[in-house]
C-alpha cells in the first residue's frame, strides 16, 4: 500500500512539473516576442545628406554620400559600445550598420561619424567600458583624381549630431571638410579642341591631420606636396574639378598645369592665395597659343549653402574679371550673378560703361542712391585696372549739382564715380 501511495505521488509531481514546463515555454515565447517588438522599436537608424552644395563643375555627392560609400560612425551613450563601426551607404542616402543591431539605451544618443571609413581610426572598446582615445589621424587625398573613386575618397566628409529615442532614421547632415577646385579651360582659337587636355593642380599639400571626433583639421607644414589630376566632370572635356587639402599657395608657384599633347601650359599664381576648408573656388583659364594660360576670372564661394533653400551666401562671393578691352564687363557681370558677387577685382581697361555697371552692382537705384534691390557688390578692387575715356555715360550725385550725367576720362576717378553706392571699399 505504501509503495502504491508512492508511486502515485511520483506521478503526480512529474504531472505537475509537466505543467509546469509548458507554462513557462508558454511565458518565455511571450516574453521574447515582446522583446523582440521592444528592440525593434528601439533600434537605432541612421540616414544620411550632405549639406547642399553651391553651383559646381561636378555632380558627385553634391547633396548626398554616393550609394556604396563607406562611412565610419561612433555612437555614444547607446546599449552597448559602437567604435567606429562602418555603415554603407544605401538608397536615398540610407545607412546600413555592418556591425552588430544597435539598440537606444537611457536618454540621448551622441553620434560622430565621417567618410570615407577607416578601419584604423579613432578607438577601441572592451567589455568593461566604452572607451573612445582623442587621436589625430593622418588624412591624404588622392594625386589621381580623374578616378570616380579616388575622387570620393579624397573627400572627407563630417558630421556630429546628439538625437533624441526615435523609431525613424536619425538625419546625419554631413558637410565637406576640404576646399575644392573647379577649373574651366577656353581657348583663344574658337574652333580649337580642348578635348584631349589633361588639366592638374600643381605643388599642393595632400596630407592634413584630422581628429574624426573633433572634426578638427591641423596643418602638417612639411607635408608631402604633389601635383593632382583633376577630373570628375559633367560639363565636358573642358572643365575639371579636384578637391585639396587647406592650404597656403605662394604667390609666383606654378598652381594649374593644363597638358595638350606634347604642349605644355602653366597659370601661375599672381599673389598669395589661401585655400580654406569646405570653400569652392572656380578658375576660368584661356589657353594661348604661345603655350601660356591667362586667367579670364575667379570665384570663390562656400562649398556648402548654409541658408535657406534659394539664398545665396554672399560673404565668399569673389570674382575676378580679366577685360579683354573697355566696356566688356558685362560679359562677368549680369543679371544671373547679381546678388552674388560681393567681392569685385578687375584687371584691364573700364569705360563709362563699366562704371555704370559696377554702380548697379553695388546696388545704387534709378535715382543715382543706393537701393537693396539692385545688387550686392560691396569691395571693388581696381588695383590692376586703367579708367579710360568711352563708353557713353555714367549717373552719378555730383556735390550739390544733384544727379548727372558723367563721360569717363583717362586715367581719372572723378567726383561721385563711386559714392552713394553700397561699396564699403575702392582699391
Amino acid at each position: 500500500m505504501v509503495k502504491n501511495l508512492q508511486l502515485y505521488t511520483i506521478m503526480k509531481k512529474t504531472k505537475l512539473f509537466g505543467w509546469a514546463l509548458m507554462a513557462l515555454a508558454s511565458f518565455s515565447a511571450c516574453t521574447n516576442d515582446s522583446e523582440e517588438v521592444l528592440a525593434q522599436e528601439n533600434e537605432i537608424k541612421l540616414t544620411s545628406e550632405i549639406t547642399p552644395s553651391r553651383v559646381t563643375n561636378q555632380e558627385l555627392q553634391s547633396t548626398q554620400i554616393e550609394e556604396g560609400q563607406k562611412v565610419g560612425v561612433i555612437i555614444e551613450n547607446a546599449k552597448r559600445p559602437h567604435t567606429n563601426v562602418m555603415w554603407s551607404v544605401g538608397k536615398n542616402g540610407a545607412l546600413i550598420n555592418s556591425g552588430e543591431t544597435l539598440y537606444w539605451g537611457d536618454g540621448d544618443v551622441t553620434i560622430t561619424a565621417y567618410h570615407p571609413f577607416n578601419s584604423d581610426w579613432v578607438g577601441s572598446t572592451n567589455e568593461m567600458s566604452f572607451y573612445i582615445k582623442e587621436t589625430i589621424e593622418l588624412f591624404t587625398v588622392s594625386t589621381d583624381q580623374s578616378i570616380e573613386e579616388n575622387y570620393l575618397n579624397s573627400d572627407l566628409l563630417w558630421v556630429k549630431e546628439t538625437a533624441s529615442r526615435t523609431t525613424d532614421a536619425i538625419p546625419l547632415t554631413f558637410t565637406h571638410k576640404l576646399a575644392k577646385i573647379n577649373i574651366t579651360l577656353i581657348s583663344e582659337n574658337p574652333t580649337a579642341d580642348l578635348s584631349d587636355a589633361t588639366i592638374y593642380v600643381c605643388g599642393t599639400k595632400i596630407e592634413t591631420n584630422f581628429n574624426p571626433l573633433t572634426g578638427v583639421l591641423t596643418d602638417i607644414t612639411y607635408a608631402n606636396r604633389e601635383d593632382i589630376k583633376a577630373g570628375v566632370t559633367t560639363n565636358g572635356a573642358a572643365t575639371a574639378s579636384t578637391i585639396i587639402i587647406p592650404q597656403t599657395i605662394n604667390a609666383d608657384a606654378r598652381f594649374i598645369k593644363v597638358v595638350q599633347g606634347t604642349k605644355i601650359y602653366y597659370y601661375t599664381m599672381p599673389s598669395e592665395k589661401t585655400f580654406e576648408s569646405g570653400k569652392s573656388y572656380s578658375y576660368t583659364l584661356k589657353v594661348k597659343e604661345k603655350e601660356e594660360v591667362i586667367l579670364v576670372s575667379s570665384k570663390v564661394n562656400n562649398w556648402i549653402d548654409e541658408g535657406i533653400e534659394g539664398s545665396i551666401d554672399e560673404k565668399y562671393s569673389i570674382l575676378t574679371a580679366t577685360l579683354s578691352s573697355a566696356g566688356t564687363l558685362n560679359e562677368y557681370l549680369n543679371a544671373s550673378n547679381k546678388y552674388d558677387v560681393s567681392e569685385l577685382k578687375i584687371i584691364g581697361d573700364i569705360n563709362a560703361k563699366d562704371i555704370q555697371l559696377i554702380r548697379d552692382f553695388a546696388a545704387t537705384g534709378y535715382n543715382a542712391k543706393p537701393n537693396e534691390e539692385t545688387g550686392a557688390l560691396s569691395v571693388l578692387d581696381l588695383s590692376e585696372a586703367r579708367i579710360v575715356a568711352g563708353g557713353g555715360t555714367y549717373t552719378c550725385i555730383v556735390g550739390y549739382a544733384g544727379i548727372r550725367d558723367i563721360e569717363t576720362r583717362d586715367n581719372v576717378v572723378t567726383e561721385g564715380m563711386f559714392e552713394y553706392t553700397n561699396l564699403k571699399e575702392v582699391i
